[in-house]
């Protein structure tokens, strides 16, 4: 049974997040080429910030709630999960009002200090979003204790159309009137809160519907619901706002440096806006296709651990790694090595090879952050949730002193390598904890991941050769089918051969 729901709750996960990297394209290729990468500059500083504030204030609700309900007696979990999701209400909705007043208020001076000051009417625009989402975690998580993803992955389909039809309706109509592209930027954000309430407000229509079930009663003091939340939450919340800090720091350390250096502030906002709007949301790609496996992955693993049942716990752990690395080393080494044609496939010309080698040097991290999804699983699942800060912490510093470093010498590149060595940093410290802490440390042995990466570098050779076949954009989606091709027939002989030898 924990099988099926994984299964079914990954593949749940995984269609609604292709069509909301969908989406999040349709959004930003027009948008990029309607207020160009000085726009996106002003509202990828907005995003940073609100990303920053809402991994503070509300990230770790959802897999703490899904950690309690998954934790609870089959009789009393219908009643004891309400209960739960009614104290995640009454802590955390509070919370995202004073966040998104706290950015309403402060929008002046913290454009001021990044150096983007025109970037202040896209955070007022984009503030009211912390008072939204932090009402859909706590709803998200509710869904997810009972390794249910359906209301969840609609809930962000509607999330990500709304923001991408709406963002770019608005910010068009914002320059048919003749809006500075400043304005437009935060009529782009006005779409994204908009379509966070839109995703919200499905997922109180789906707990509306399901309060009509009912269950044993839960007798748990609310004090001690409120408690046990607040101590699964913490650690994953600060261990999720230490790096959406530490990006924070990096853009001001980014934008400030090429400030120094004598560019204008349109220049600085040019550059920063063709690192956010495409290496960026490319090195998410990968994470999109396995983020489903550790979300669905938690409530399984934690009733495993739950009833001791070491056996199943380390299969799942072991199942769902595989099936990460699986999908994130190809995909990684592929953006790495076709950065430049793939990104001209969405982007003009001139801005995608301006923004070719940021991706090639930032897409090797992507492999390792889809690692990490499963690590910081298995370490909250087996109580360990403090491990992931501690790891956080550690690349966190890692990646501001070599962002600090590096950024005189390599200038817009130090931000990508700085990535990649933070993400090395915390990848050993999790895999390290694994194995001292819990009983799953076997699965990372370094020849689970030998052949995955041989038959990578086979799949992408194949597509640099395939691709100058052919002429066109066509090129880079026939080398792309070409890598698949070959990854899929030598990742299956040898699946056949171990069989054969089991």
């Amino acid at each position: 049974m924990q099988k099926n729901t994984l299964a079914r709750g990954v593949i749940f996960m995984t269609a609604a997040n292709l069509i909301v990297k969908a989406a999040g394209l349709l959004f930003k290729i027009p948008l990029t080429a309607m207020i160009g990468e000085e726009g996106m500059g002003y509202y990828s500083g907005a995003y940073t910030l609100f990303t920053w504030l809402y991994m503070l204030s509300a990230a770790g609700l959802p897999a703490a709630a899904s950690m309690l309900i998954s934790r609870l007696p089959e009789g009393r979990r219908r009643c004891g999960a309400m209960k739960i999701f009614r104290v995640s209400m009454v802590i955390f909705v509070p919370v995202g009002l004073v966040g998104s007043a706290l950015l309403i208020l402060g929008a002046g001076p913290i454009s001021s200090l990044m150096k983007i000051e025109q970037s202040r009417l896209a955070i007022i625009a984009i503030a009211p979003t912390l008072f939204f989402i932090c009402q859909s975690a706590a709803l998200r998580g509710y869904f997810q204790g009972f390794g249910e993803f359906g209301w969840h992955s609609l809930s962000q389909i509607a999330e990500a159309v709304g923001k991408a039809a709406l963002g770019v309706a608005l910010a068009w109509r914002a320059l048919e009137r003749g809006c500075s592209t400043a304005e437009a930027a935060a009529w782009a954000a006005v779409g994204i809160t908009v379509g966070v309430a839109a995703g919200m407000l499905v997922l109180y229509l789906a707990i509306l519907i399901r309060r009509r079930e009912r269950g044993l009663p839960d007798e748990t003091p609310t004090r001690r619901i409120a408690s046990q939340l607040m101590r699964a939450a913490l650690p994953i919340t600060l261990s999720s706002s230490v790096m959406s800090l530490t990006n924070l720091i990096d853009t001001l350390l980014m934008t400030r440096c090429l400030h120094a250096a004598g560019l204008s502030q349109a220049e600085t906002a040019a550059i920063y806006g063709n690192y956010t709007s495409l290496a960026v949301p490319m090195f998410n790609l990968p994470p999109v296709l396995t983020a489903p496996i550790a979300v669905a992955l938690l409530p399984s693993l934690g009733a495993a651990m739950a009833a001791r049942d070491t056996a199943r716990a380390k299969k799942l752990a072991q199942d769902a790694l595989s099936a990460t690395i699986f999908l994130a080393f190809p995909c990684a080494m592929g953006l790495s090595a076709l950065s430049k044609p793939i990104l001209a496939l969405f982007f003009a010309p001139d801005v995608a090879e301006r923004g070719a080698m940021l991706l090639t040097l930032l897409a090797p991290s992507s492999a390792l952050l889809c690692m990490l999804g499963v690590t910081n699983t298995i370490l909250q699942a087996s109580g360990h949730e403090r491990v992931p800060l501690f790891a956080m912490l550690c690349g966190a510093a890692v990646k501001l002193l070599a962002t600090w470093t590096l950024t005189p010498v390599l200038e817009r590149y130090a931000a990508p390598v700085s990535t990649l060595i933070c993400y090395l940093t915390v990848l050993a410290i999790s895999a390290a904890a694994i194995g001292a802490l819990t009983p799953m440390g076997g699965i990372f042995a370094v020849r689970r991941m030998i052949l995955p990466l041989v038959i990578s570098t086979l799949a992408v050779l194949a597509a640099v050769m395939v691709r100058p076949i052919f002429t066109g954009r066509m090129s880079v989606l026939i080398a792309i089918a070409a890598a698949g091709f070959v990854y899929a027939v030598l990742s299956g002989v040898c699946q056949l051969k171990k069989s054969g030898k089991a």
